[in-house]
Order: structure tokens, then sequence, then C-alpha cells
């Protein structure tokens, strides 16, 4: 929840005396914030690899619910709708972007952004958890080989990289000390809606 003062918090010492209604309510916001948050780890089931083996994965959102889908085979470009995410069911949560599957755990994982912050989420039908923070929001994301997460944004053209997450410990909030990425670049040129990353020996087995 939150709690709307007129007062500005920056200078604390300076405020105004609270009756105890409000200063029990900033407390218990405080507190809240500062907390570390719930684990919850091991809680999301891994996406269902094997029956979609060969089928393009897509997922669209309308700015409510984010749907995961799979496309129709011969269907003239149908899409199955596996399962959805709804932010209501997630405080604060006004996006979940940049979406891929691990090779490494099969889990998908993506960026999420709560309260204006952005995060790295790990999900499946039935749950969600936050594993790392994100310093912006990304709209595209993928795994290479080695499972490290790669997300972009082509508003900022930056990328940030994260290695191991399927190790990662899962939260149901994302307030806390999560980590953070391994890398950030700014790239040398837009990185588009979507990437994919390509593993390659191009320095004939000297790089």
């Amino acid at each position: 929840f939150w709690v709307a003062h007129s007062t500005a918090l920056d200078v604390p010492c300076t405020m105004a005396p609270l009756v105890s209604s409000q200063r029990a309510a900033w407390l218990l916001l405080a507190a809240f914030l500062t907390a570390s948050p719930v684990t919850v780890v091991g809680v999301v089931q891994p996406f269902d690899c094997a029956t979609y083996a060969s089928t393009a994965i897509q997922t669209t959102s309308d700015g409510a619910v984010v749907s995961v889908k799979a496309l129709v085979l011969h269907s003239g470009g149908a899409y199955d709708t596996l399962f959805q995410v709804k932010f209501s069911d997630h405080p604060g949560m006004t996006d979940l972007n940049a979406v891929a599957i691990s090779p490494i755990d099969s889990k998908v994982y993506g960026n999420a952004r709560v309260h204006g912050l952005s995060y790295i989420a790990r999900f499946g039908a039935t749950s969600l958890e936050y594993v790392a923070t994100a310093p912006e929001s990304f709209n595209a994301g993928a795994f290479d080989v080695d499972g490290i997460f790669y997300v972009s944004s082509i508003t900022t053209v930056k990328m940030a990289s994260y290695t191991n997450v399927h190790l990662l410990a899962g939260y149901s909030t994302p307030f806390g000390d999560l980590p953070t990425y391994a890398s950030y670049v700014t790239l040398p040129a837009y990185p588009g809606s979507d990437i994919n990353v390509i593993k390659q020996n191009l320095h004939n087995g000297k790089g």
C-alpha cells in the first residue's frame, strides 16, 4: 500500500508532528520497503518445452495482462493462449517484457516493472518470483546456450546481461537486497524489438 503526505520526505527532521495513525503508517511503509523479500524459490514450474519444442512462442500484452501464446501450425497465423500473467495479481506491476526461456532450467524469465522500478522475474502459469534488479526497462530478451540472459532496450540502446539466473533465489516481492546485472553496456546500433544470441567463433579457433 502507499501513504500520501504533503511534507517532503527528504527532510524528515523538519516534518510537522504526525498524529499516531499517520506515524504508524509511515513506520509500516518504511519497514515494508526495507524488509528482505520472502524466498519462494522452486515455486515456478518449467515451461513445457517437450510439447512445444518446434513451436513459435510469443507474448502479447494489453496493458493489464501478458499472454504467453503458441503458434498453431498450418493455421494461417493463429495462436493458442498457454497461460496469462495478470498485473493485478502482482501489486504495483505495470509491465512484463523482454521474455525468454532459459535453456538450463526451461523456465520463463522477463523484465518486470513494479512501482516504477525494473526487475528480472521468473514466472510460469501459476506463479511469479523476482530474482534480480535491472537498471531500466527492457523490451527484448534472449538466452545464449550457456544460460546467460541478455536484455536490451531500443529506447536507450543499452544491453544488460545476467549469468546463472537459474541459480538465483526467487522472491515473492521485489523489495530487498536482490542481485544485479553482470554487465551493462551501450550498443553500437539500435538492437530492434527482438534479439537473438548466437555463439560463434570468428577467429579461426584463436579467439
